[in-house]
């Protein structure tokens, strides 16, 4: 069952089909009478009032045609609400910041790990990487699997740019993640989105660490999870530069607290102030012990775990040898 159709504007149009077999992946190469049986659906689709907008996690297929501008008109003719969209920020300001995102692990960048992981999510209807004009910000687009589209804005601050996106790419809901930790486990995502859509009166949900530090901000593979209207109400109403920056800290310090669901952060994370993030060399050659250590097609928050106390608890005792 065909279950969502996205046309993004890269340069030329893209168009992304997402289809659902019982959750299991089919792989259909691209073929002429593939893509014409493909038009002839998306035609009835988009005619059908009773079009699902929830996409599938299981498979997608990318393909671009002559046909596209037509299938692109057909889709601003009918405008498509998702139920829960993932953002990738890719608003990145400094110079580490860049050279992070663009290293490379296992064959892949980070970019591209954290946005595959974003994809294999079974709770997210659909991913977009956010991102703005600037030269330095570039190679974001172009690192970007082609299947998922890019937004670029002009917003001056996070929360701006939060916004302008979904108004371009609606959505009840959003997930937003940063590219500090390529590693990240889908399944934490999943139970993020499950535990906010059970609080009826949610309009933020994240993962809660002791050190108050880390709160109100993605942190590596710990997204954060919005009530889009909710989202869209701080965008207007937000005026301190810590909120517009990190809107989580707007839901943390403005809002009622039966609006916030704060999910306890795995015990291990807690109780041994683990950090799931790189900002030197060391965290990173950590990072690739941790990526030669584990089934990257499987990647598991535990297993993350476990090898992050490895590591931390022998940088202790090499600390501890005198000379």
């Amino acid at each position: 069952m065909i279950c969502f159709v996205a046309i993004v504007d890269r340069g030329s149009y893209i168009c992304t089909i997402f289809f659902k077999v019982n959750r299991l992946e089919k792989i259909f190469k691209k073929t002429e009478l593939f893509r014409k049986k493909s038009i002839t659906i998306l035609r009835n689709l988009i005619k059908c009032d009773q079009m699902s907008t929830t996409l599938c996690c299981g498979f997608l297929y990318v393909f671009c045609t002559k046909n596209s501008s037509m299938l692109a008109g057909m889709y601003q003719r009918r405008r498509i609400m998702l139920k829960t969209l993932g953002i990738i920020d890719g608003l990145l300001t400094t110079d580490r910041e860049r050279r992070n995102a663009s290293r490379s692990l296992g064959g892949k960048t980070v970019l591209e790990w954290v946005t595959r992981q974003m994809t294999d999510s079974l709770q997210l209807d659909g991913v977009v990487v956010m991102t703005d004009h600037s030269e330095e910000n570039m190679f974001v687009k172009m690192m970007t699997p082609l299947d998922v589209p890019v937004f670029m804005t002009n917003a001056n601050d996070t929360l701006a740019a939060l916004s302008k996106t979904l108004e371009s790419f609606p959505a009840e809901h959003c997930v937003y993640i940063g590219l500090d930790w390529p590693l990240i486990d889908s399944h934490l995502i999943d139970r993020l989105i499950i535990a906010a859509e059970s609080n009826p009166n949610g309009w933020y949900a994240a993962f809660q660490f002791e050190n108050d530090a880390r709160r109100g901000r993605p942190l590596g593979m710990f997204a954060e999870w919005y009530h889009v209207r909710a989202l869209h109400r701080a965008n207007r109403k937000a005026v301190d530069p810590m909120h517009r920056e990190y809107p989580g800290t707007y839901f943390l310090e403005q809002v009622k607290k039966e609006a916030l669901t704060l999910i306890p952060a795995p015990s291990p994370f807690c109780e041994h102030d683990l950090c799931p993030t790189f900002e030197s060399e060391d965290d990173w050659e950590n990072i690739a012990m941790i990526f030669e250590s584990i089934d990257a097609d499987n990647i598991q928050w535990h297993h993350i775990a476990e090898l992050l106390l490895s590591l931390l608890q022998k940088a202790k005792s090499k600390a501890k040898v005198p000379g």
